[in-house]
């Protein structure tokens, strides 16, 4: 059975009980972690940034205003804002949701949770744990529940039809940022 690793969440929901520039902080900051914003580099112009993620310039300057806060950027006037060198990968650990086919109670449950909790304790993350029991409607639930909130990666080891494949490849499309490849078509 293939595993699939949806990744870094990249969008800002305009649905979401979370506020946009909330949002847009954890998107930055998952950026941070992965990599794609590496220490003492220039982050992209709040105009660009904005554009990008779909949000206005407020919100970005609001997500700014919190991540320097947290120690993970500083603004300069004149060079523009910065991924901090001094940034502590263990300050900021990823949150991930996992969700697998089996029942919680069978006895292979426990080696899947041993697992997740090995892939996701690099860099001491995070991961929330939750079954679908084999169920497609469940899974997808399970799913938009994670995406909902705020986990930053999502781990998926689908159910044994076929069923959400469409719903794994339309995410894959609107999320660029994941961790591992699948074969999903």
């Amino acid at each position: 059975m293939q595993m699939y690793c949806i990744g870094v969440m990249q969008v800002i929901d305009d649905f979401s009980r979370i506020s946009k520039h909330i949002q847009t902080a954890n998107v930055i900051k998952s950026r941070i972690r992965v990599g794609d914003y590496l220490p003492g580099m220039n982050l992209p112009p709040v105009r660009n940034l904005g554009a990008e993620l779909g949000v206005s310039v407020n919100v970005i300057q609001r997500a700014f205003h919190l991540l320097e806060k947290d120690g993970f950027i500083t603004k300069r006037q004149g060079v523009g804002v910065q991924v901090n060198s001094t940034f502590e990968e263990d300050k900021a650990p990823l949150t991930f949701g996992f969700v697998y086919p089996y029942n919680p109670n069978s006895p292979f449950a426990g080696s899947v949770h041993c697992f997740a909790e090995k892939a996701i304790n690099y860099k001491q993350n995070h991961c929330i744990i939750k079954s679908s029991n084999n169920d497609p409607l469940q899974e997808r639930k399970v799913i938009k529940q994670f995406l909902n909130n705020t986990i930053q990666g999502l781990l998926v080891w689908p159910c044994d039809t076929n069923e959400n494949v469409a719903f794994f490849s339309d995410y894959f499309k609107k999320n660029s940022h994941c961790f591992c490849r699948s074969n999903i078509s």
